[in-house]
């Protein structure tokens, strides 16, 4: 039973390892999406203003850069 517990805390920390990387992996994309619509902001607002909805993206602020919640 020893060698059994101990694959199965091997196998929690790669998973959790791995959840770490998908999660960063999002955060990235996020923040990508984020400043795209920013960027498009001035040519199409109402576009932009119906993403940010959808995604639940609030604007960046325009000094610090961090996203609130909307």
């Amino acid at each position: 039973m020893t060698s059994l517990a101990a694959s199965l805390k091997k196998q929690l920390a790669l998973a959790l390892e791995e959840n770490e990387r998908h999660a960063t992996s999002l955060d990235t994309v996020v923040a990508a999406l984020n400043e795209t619509l920013t960027a498009l902001e001035k040519h199409e607002p109402e576009f932009v203003a119906a993403m940010r909805i959808r995604f639940g993206v609030a604007p960046a602020s325009p000094v610090s850069g961090v996203t609130g919640e909307a």
